[in-house]
């Protein structure tokens, strides 16, 4: 039977320590050109006056999402990671802050690709959502 490590627990105070530092270091660049290719590729077509099929929205909303995730996996890699050995906190909570600093901007550029795709031929929202998000964790 495995042994099960519980979990570190984080002080309250010093996430709000961590907050600017971790805040200065995240990849905006990097995630401001994916969110924008992944804009483009759903709003070109809109752009040219094409109306395009179902499949075809449903596959820009997959490449939209594929684009934005290409960018949002430079949150995982922390630049200064050799700088802050020394800090109370491991890496997960480091990342676990990054990635929860990056979600209110996450949310409302999925809405706006959602909103881009053509009324009529778009799929369902919250199918198409739940297909872009994070998988399930296996047992």
């Amino acid at each position: 039977m495995r042994r099960v490590i519980p979990a570190r627990v984080i002080p309250a105070r010093v996430v709000p320590a961590l907050v600017v530092p971790v805040w200065r270091t995240l990849p905006w660049r990097t995630l401001g050109a994916a969110g924008a290719v992944g804009l483009l590729v759903v709003g070109l077509p809109r752009l040219s006056g094409a109306h395009p099929d179902p499949g075809t929205a449903l596959a820009l909303l997959r490449s939209a999402a594929l684009a934005f995730a290409l960018g949002l996996a430079f949150l995982l890699d922390d630049p200064a990671r050799h700088t802050t050995t020394p800090v109370p906190t491991g890496r997960a909570a480091r990342t676990a802050l990054r990635v929860a600093l990056v979600a209110p901007v996450a949310a409302p550029w999925w809405t706006a690709v959602l909103l881009l795709a053509p009324g009529a031929h778009r799929p369902p929202a919250g199918a198409v959502t739940l297909e872009a998000g994070p998988p399930a964790p296996s047992p």
